[in-house]
């Protein structure tokens, strides 16, 4: 859900630019569930002590591959893949 508490222009200016352009007003609400999910990936990375790069390594995937999961830049991730993700950022029992 976006927040224009803290900005009340934004959600004028928002209304404007899609108004003539409802395929666009979709892709955009669209995403915020997407940017939450990688918010929370990437939180639980890094509750979990790990760096990007730790993760990937734990994982045997790219840098680039954790990445992308966590800046929601692409469609959604797969679900086995998110559960890899979530399988590797668990730690490590002692």
């Amino acid at each position: 859900m976006h927040d224009d508490t803290q900005q009340p222009g934004l959600a004028a200016l928002r209304e404007e630019a899609f108004r003539d352009d409802p395929e666009g007003r979709r892709a955009y609400h669209d995403s915020a569930p997407r940017a939450d999910l990688a918010a929370r990936l990437k939180l639980r990375r890094r509750r979990a002590g790990l760096t990007l790069r730790q993760l990937a390594e734990r994982l045997a995937w790219s840098p680039e591959a954790v990445d992308t999961l966590e800046s929601a830049t692409t469609p959604w991730p797969s679900l086995p893949d998110v559960r890899t993700y979530l399988r590797g950022c668990r730690r490590a029992k002692p």
